[in-house]
């Protein structure tokens, strides 16, 4: 290769080199400045709760997972006492109150999706006394089911 070709070569090289980082730099800048796109709007309904009926409303759902999670621990080692002293903690008869006003800031579907998955924790405890593991699981599946039909339709709005 003669000294002319060989500069040429280095100079085409440097050229091709210098051409592709200010292609990738064009790239990044472009994509950094194009807009954020936009998560779409939540279409679940809103339920519109002071910051009292919000925090109870929430500190439920906390209590309903501490349960799943301690009914699924017990299960594992066939603890049937347990499974049935965390499955009635969270069933209809369990004599927590609401705050005032919380029911009727409830839409139908959430106080009915509500009982219905308070029910399915009565099952489970009914379950539980006669150590019926398929029935248990069936109910604690139902109940679970049930809070997720719930979170895929209602969202809590803190409202004054």
């Amino acid at each position: 290769m003669t000294r002319t070709a060989g500069r040429l070569t280095v100079a085409l090289l440097l050229a091709v080199f210098i051409l592709l980082a200010l292609l990738l730099r064009t790239q990044g800048s472009a994509s950094a400045s194009a807009p954020a796109q936009l998560a779409p709007p939540d279409q679940r309904e809103a339920v519109s709760l002071n910051p009292a009926q919000a925090d109870h409303v929430l500190t439920e759902m906390r209590g309903l997972l501490a349960s799943i999670r301690d009914i699924h621990s017990a299960m594992a080692v066939d603890d049937w006492g347990a499974v049935s002293a965390a499955a009635q903690a969270q069933g209809t008869g369990r004599g927590k109150r609401p705050p005032e006003g919380l029911r009727e800031r409830q839409p139908p579907g959430f106080r009915q999706m509500s009982s219905s998955m308070r029910q399915q924790f009565d099952a489970l405890n009914l379950a539980a006394a006669k150590g019926d593991r398929s029935a248990a699981n069936a109910a604690l599946g139902q109940a679970l089911n049930t809070c997720v039909a719930c979170h895929d339709s209602y969202r809590i709005e803190i409202a004054d």
